[in-house]
């Protein structure tokens, strides 16, 4: 089995905790509000439906949670599938990048000596259609009660190849030259692709992931010495993250205090 190496980063789970308790903050007021207006204590007016446009605000907070929670279970399907890999392959969540003065962030970044693969996960269900080199694709899903109904989402391919170059570059600073391949793995077990690609493929199977990075040919294989180089920066770089992060929350904290 591969070895994950987690991120100590977490955003996605910290992100999605807080949205939740938004939310819940917000439904109090509406549920609280009725709780009074039954015992003959309720506001006038226009105020009266002010509880209940909060409410509304707090639907919006529980809709982002229940975004990130779709990814975070996305990426969580990806993990698993990566792990059944062979053990002479090192697995790197939530690696970040700097480039012009923005975080880059992967998903997953799977090292072996056959080469450094950037895996973008994707969550969506139903069915994904569209070429490799539009804009935007097209989901067809069925609702609860039978409809058909599409929606547009964003060509995922366009961002990896982006990431793809974003993280050849950081390593060629580093000294390091390796090829660099873009997977987009669709995770969710009832989705269906219908996307045809000749440079970067698009996966919808735990079993095709795994077939894909362990089969990959290079043109070059990578050395011993470049894949403990290659360890040593991306844990280093997660360590430093982590470190950057306490410092930068200890700062706040002593300013409020």
């Amino acid at each position: 089995m591969a070895i994950i190496h987690e991120s100590k980063q977490n955003s996605m789970k910290e992100k999605a905790s807080q949205y939740f308790f938004i939310a819940m903050l917000f439904f109090s007021i509406p549920i609280i509000y009725f709780i009074s207006f039954t015992q003959g204590v309720y506001l006038y007016g226009i105020f009266h439906i002010f509880p209940f446009m909060l409410g509304g605000i707090g639907m919006i907070f529980l809709n982002k949670h229940s975004m990130l929670k779709a990814g975070i279970e996305g990426k969580e399907a990806a993990a698993h599938a990566l792990r059944k890999l062979p053990d002479y392959y090192e697995v790197y969540e939530g690696i970040e990048v700097q480039r012009d003065s923005k975080t880059v962030r992967f998903d997953y970044v799977v090292v072996g000596d056959n080469g450094i693969f950037v895996v973008n996960v994707k969550n969506h269900n139903g069915t994904i259609e569209g070429r490799e080199d539009a804009s935007s694709w097209q989901q067809h899903k069925v609702g609860r009660k039978g409809g058909h109904y599409s929606n547009t989402i964003r060509n995922p391919i366009k961002r990896v190849r982006w990431q793809v170059h974003v993280l050849a570059d950081y390593l060629k600073e580093k000294q390091i030259s390796a090829w660099v391949e873009g997977i987009v793995y669709f995770a969710n077990p009832s989705v269906r692709v219908n996307v045809h690609t000749e440079r970067t493929p698009v996966i919808d199977s735990p079993e095709a992931l795994q077939s894909y990075i362990d089969s990959y040919v290079p043109r070059k294989l990578l050395e011993s010495h470049d894949l403990n180089t290659i360890r040593s920066i991306f844990i280093h770089d997660d360590r430093k993250h982590e470190e950057d992060k306490k410092k930068l929350e200890n700062t706040v904290y002593a300013r409020k205090n």
